[in-house]
């Protein structure tokens, strides 16, 4: 019992101590409470005021200058111009436009194109697409390009009620069909 009273002091010792044995800043003599007095947290009374507060206005004289930033160079680019069209303007802008050959790009085929009847089946074949769908594709002959022998072309056409989703548009012939006479 006596050894468990004389640990208890030895703790209270440890974590309570004598005012003159304290150390810290407020030890020191130059130390200064961070409150702040009464003086120092009211100067003066809230309805006697030393001076007026200056509150801006239009008068050129008390405008403040109130940019955030005035180096920042992203608030000194003009505003950004808006137009909202109605239908009438649109209307009217297209009655006004005329358009020229020069304004659309070149058609892709440029050359003369000759349809081959030499062909399986007088130039017409029936090519399956799927199970309910079939498509005609009709075989040409187009001049040569870049320099290359004449290869024979695929056109696609489809027949009539036929719901092609394939598009075999100039696509290689001999890849595609091998026909029997």
């Amino acid at each position: 019992m006596a050894s468990v009273g004389k640990s208890l002091v030895q703790t209270l010792r440890r974590y309570i101590k004598k005012p003159w044995e304290i150390t810290g800043p407020c030890a020191d003599p130059e130390y200064k409470s961070a409150l702040p007095l009464a003086v120092d947290y009211r100067p003066f009374c809230p309805a006697t005021e030393p001076a007026k507060a200056i509150v801006p206005t239009s008068d050129p004289e008390t405008v403040f200058d109130i940019k955030y930033f005035s180096r920042d160079q992203r608030r000194n680019r003009p505003p950004i111009r808006r137009t909202v069209l109605k239908k009438d303007d649109v209307v009217k802008a297209m009655k006004e436009k005329t358009f020229d050959i020069a304004d659309f790009p070149p058609v892709y085929l440029t050359k003369a194109v000759e349809e081959d009847y030499n062909a399986c089946g007088g130039g017409y074949v029936n090519f399956a697409v799927g199970i309910k769908s079939v498509c005609k594709i009709r075989v040409l002959k187009s001049t040569p390009r870049h320099g290359r022998p004449q290869v024979p072309d695929l056109m696609h056409l489809p027949a009539k009620g036929a719901r092609c989703t394939r598009a075999f548009t100039f696509a290689r012939f001999d890849h595609f069909l091998s026909c029997r006479r």
